[in-house]
Order: structure tokens, then C-alpha cells, then sequence
């Protein structure tokens, strides 16, 4: 093996122990032979993984948990990090993996993955465990990855399956189908079928979808949060249907076949020109046809006063009393709503939308 080789392993392992260093010097527990040299065990094979394992994408979903997708030797591997529980059932695309050592210290050490001690690590006991022995001892051959496992957050690894429907720069997809079949990281009580249809959305849905803001909805801790989130998948339309039919009208009379995307951005640079919010979504839900609202119709016949309100305006009030919240008005008309319902509803016209303008949008 290479001396570069060697120098970056050699360097990968001291920024792990550094973690552990630092937690002890910041409790102010002394320990002597704070500086002599440790690293991981590993085989021949390990080596292999730490040296060529390559972090190709990462996302933070909430303080402290995050997913990653390593490669090596052209397979992909979905990690989780910081998340305590496994899905109750494995998605069908990925596979459990056994950690091993060299990819343990790959993600450690990798400064953008941020993997940190667990907060309840005393640093007496990474004294005792850890730093108290070193190169020099008799049989040293490095730590074993059973022992310090256990002293930084939790990380698990899974194997793409060959016939996995996502590619590596489908991450936030990926972690999403994984949440889905994870109760500890779903902290609204969803019914089982909406948890079925953002779980159906992340698996099938088309790619044009912002996936980051279906993924917040599902993981937030507020349903008026999960709303918005979904509400914005729909605001992103709004151009994208004004422009289709000013698209339609042109080609019409031109005869000339011309690309949404760039009327729209023409438009709105060169004129200025902004949609209006009700008149828009108005108008998208008057082109829905109507077995798709009919759970949307359901909830909004149970509020008689928003009777001759349209279905579109009557969502885009939602939106309006929750982001311009008038405390005492609103309060009861947010906590009257069948969330749960409205959520079922929303993801429906999400799907059949994006089925419908992604054509328009690549």
C-alpha cells in the first residue's frame, strides 16, 4: 500500500479518536497519553472500505438524524445516522449490511456527516474503555469496532439491491420510504392509509416532485406544518398551469411547438409578472376532476359557513389563517379541521398534478 494510501488511513482514525478526546478535555476528567497513537482494527478488506468508500450525498431531516448514500466498488449503500429505531418492516429495494470497521471510521471522521459522542457517554468510561490503551502495548492492533461502536450516535448501513428503482442522487426519496416504515419518526397519528400514500408519493412519484417539502410534511410535529409543506407542492404549479395555457393559445395560433418552462421564465423576467394565489389555485381545483376531491369535498361540507366559498379558495384560506395567524379568530377554526382527512385529500391532487404538468417540467 501506498504511503498516501497509509497517511490518509492513518489520518482518518486520529479524527475519530479526536471525538473522543475532546468530550474528556471538555468534561475535565484528566487523562495521561491523551496524544499516543490508537486506530480501528480492521482486515485487509476493511482498508478497502475506508480508503475508497466515497460519501455521495447527505441529508439532515431533523437536528442530529440524517441519512447518507456511500459507494464502493459500484455498489450503493443507504446509512442512517442518529436514528435509534429500524423501519418495522425493510423497504424492498435495500438490504440490512454489517458495518465494518473501515466504514465506520470513513463516516466518523468525515467532518460534513458531523457524527457525534452520544450526549449520556461519561468520560470516565472512555477513559477506561478507550483511551487508556495505545500503540505500544503489548498485542495492540487497535480498537475493535464492538467497543467504540457503542460511544458515538447510531449508524446503520443497508445495500442497494440491484433493481432499485432510485439512483444515488435520490436520496431524500429514499430516506422517505424509510421513515414511512418507521413509527418513531412519524410524530403525527396519521391513519394508516395516508401513511400508504406519502409512502406510495416517495416510491412512484414523479421525479419533478419537491420531495424535501413531502418529506418535512410527513416528519412534522404540527398538522398545520404537514399542511404547509403540502399546500407548497401545489403553489409550485401555479406558474407551470397559467403558462400552459398561455402555451396553448400560442401554439395554437402559431402552430409552433414551444417549451412551458421557458415562457414561463421569459414572462416573469421580462414582464414582472407575478400569478394571483387565489385566482390560481382556484383555477387548478376547477380542473380537478371531481371523484379526485371528493375526500376535500367531505371535510369542507362539515363547515356550512364556507359553503359558497370554492374549494381551491376555501385551501387557500387554511393556508392564510395558519401563516397569518390571528390568535384568538383562528384558533378555533384550525382545531375544528379534520387534519387527518385534509392531509389524505391534498396528497391525491399532489400525484395526479405532478403526473399531469411533469411533461411540461423536464
Amino acid at each position: 500500500m501506498s504511503k498516501k494510501k497509509t497517511e490518509k488511513r492513518k489520518e482518518m482514525n486520529k479524527k475519530l479518536f479526536e471525538k473522543l478526546k475532546d468530550k474528556v478535555t471538555n468534561s475535565g476528567e484528566v487523562c495521561d497519553n491523551l496524544d499516543e497513537a490508537r486506530w480501528v482494527f480492521g482486515e485487509e478488506e476493511d482498508k478497502q472500505w475506508l480508503q475508497n468508500a466515497v460519501l455521495e450525498d447527505l441529508f439532515e431531516f431533523q437536528p442530529y438524524k440524517r441519512a447518507a448514500i456511500y459507494s464502493f466498488e459500484n455498489k450503493f449503500y443507504f446509512i442512517s445516522i442518529g436514528i435509534m429505531d429500524k423501519p418495522d418492516n425493510m423497504p424492498e429495494f435495500m438490504d440490512i449490511f454489517e458495518l465494518n470497521s473501515g466504514l465506520f471510521v470513513s463516516i466518523v471522521a468525515d467532518k460534513d456527516l458531523n457524527v457525534q459522542v452520544r450526549n449520556n457517554i461519561k468520560a470516565n468510561d472512555i477513559i477506561q474503555k478507550v483511551l487508556c490503551i495505545y500503540k505500544g502495548f503489548e498485542d495492540y492492533g487497535g480498537h475493535y469496532l464492538s467497543v467504540l461502536r457503542d460511544f458515538f450516535e447510531p449508524i446503520d448501513v443497508y445495500e442497494l439491491k440491484g433493481d432499485c428503482l432510485f439512483n444515488k442522487d435520490d436520496l431524500v426519496r429514499m430516506l422517505g420510504c424509510y421513515i414511512c416504515l418507521t413509527d418513531s419518526l412519524v410524530y403525527l397519528p396519521f391513519s394508516d392509509t395516508v401513511v400508504g400514500k406519502y409512502s406510495s408519493i416517495f416510491c412512484f412519484g414523479h421525479n419533478s416532485i419537491p420531495f424535501e417539502n413531502l418529506l418535512f410534511s410527513l416528519c412534522s410535529i404540527n398538522y398545520k406544518f404537514a399542511f404547509l409543506d403540502l399546500y407548497r407542492c401545489i403553489e409550485m404549479l401555479y406558474t407551470i398551469y397559467y403558462m400552459d395555457r398561455i402555451n396553448n393559445i400560442i401554439t395554437s395560433i402559431t402552430k409552433l411547438e414551444i417549451n412551458t418552462l421557458e415562457v414561463a421564465s421569459t414572462i416573469q423576467k421580462e414582464l414582472l409578472w407575478k400569478y394571483n394565489e387565489t385566482n390560481a389555485i382556484n383555477s387548478i381545483f376547477e380542473s380537478l376532476p371531481p371523484t379526485l376531491i371528493y375526500i376535500l369535498q367531505q371535510e369542507k361540507n362539515r363547515h356550512p359557513k364556507q359553503a359558497n366559498i370554492k374549494m381551491g379558495e376555501w385551501i387557500y384560506g387554511i393556508r392564510c389563517t395558519i401563516v397569518h395567524h390571528r390568535i384568538n379568530q383562528d384558533k378555533e377554526i384550525l382545531n375544528d379541521l379534520k387534519w387527518d382527512e385534509i392531509i389524505n385529500g391534498m396528497l391525491d391532487i399532489i400525484t395526479y398534478l405532478y403526473d399531469k404538468y411533469s411533461l411540461m417540467m423536464f
